[in-house]
């Protein structure tokens, strides 16, 4: 009896390997399932065990990835063995992003993201709510640390879509070499020490990126209200900031506080 089940299990073990083998000419539904997860057909005493990836332990754990340079195509990847979860396919305003946040701004021909390792990027998400900072849980936080005249000198940063990363960059330069030991925790930093999603490259979003931010709230249904510092800087005093209740952008004076909402490009 037990060699007739063995015998069995190998003929079943044969004619799903070549089922796979052949759906892979084919594009079968069935084969694409196996060879998507990657599974090993053991036999053991007569009994079929499916093995999934074990990296980690309990199957796959996919997260975003790029796959190509333009068309702004996304898939899940998994971090254990490389296999999708499916065709690739066009993150939309509104879909939740690789970070946890909220996606604003798509450009399928992609934007530049200027600074130290700039790279081209597709979309723009958003923190799925306001950042916390200040003394430690401040729901409204300043532009900088000093609550008074003289000012760091915070020179270089733009209005542009992409260089709200390297303009959080600048001011958490100045802020650092002014503040040395500094506890106070400033817009700029509050978005780079965020790690929704288990991302690291949160940054306070320029003039024009915060702009985005706005119309996608506006249009895509979106609810941000109030004031929100942008990480351009208007002159030596004062930064843009962005009134999401009536649409209005114009410049603040740094020791202002302000709501912050962290942005990162991929």
């Amino acid at each position: 009896m037990k060699n007739t089940i063995k015998l069995i299990g190998f003929a079943v073990l044969a004619v799903v390997m070549a089922r796979v083998r052949q759906g892979r000419r084919r594009g079968n539904a069935l084969a694409g399932v196996f060879a998507s997860q990657k599974l090993l057909l053991i036999l053991l005493a007569g009994t079929l065990i499916v093995l999934g990836c074990n990296k980690p332990t309990g199957g796959h754990t996919h997260t975003w990835q790029l796959v190509t340079s333009s068309g702004a195509l996304i898939t899940k990847t998994c971090s254990g063995c490389g296999e999708t979860d499916g065709a690739p396919y066009t993150l939309e305003i509104g879909d939740t992003g690789p970070g946890g946040g909220i996606i604003f701004y798509v450009s399928t021909g992609g934007f530049t993201v200027t600074g130290t390792g700039s790279f081209t990027a597709h979309y723009l998400e958003a923190s799925p709510e306001n950042l916390t900072g200040g003394t430690g849980s401040d729901e409204r936080i300043r532009w900088l640390t000093a609550t008074g005249f003289p000012y760091p000198a915070t020179t270089g940063t733009l209005e542009t879509i992409g260089s709200g990363k390297n303009n959080t960059a600048i001011i958490i330069t100045a802020e650092s070499t002014a503040y040395s030991g500094n506890t106070y925790i400033y817009a700029a930093r509050a978005c780079s020490e965020y790690t929704g999603g288990g991302k690291d490259d949160w940054f306070l979003p320029s003039k024009d990126e915060l702009d985005e931010l706005y119309k996608a709230n506006e249009n895509a249904g979106i609810s941000i209200t109030g004031w929100f510092w942008s990480s351009s800087q208007y002159d030596n005093y004062s930064a843009w900031h962005h009134d999401f209740d009536d649409s209005g952008q114009s410049y603040g004076t740094k020791y202002y506080i302000s709501n912050v909402r962290a942005v990162r490009a991929f």
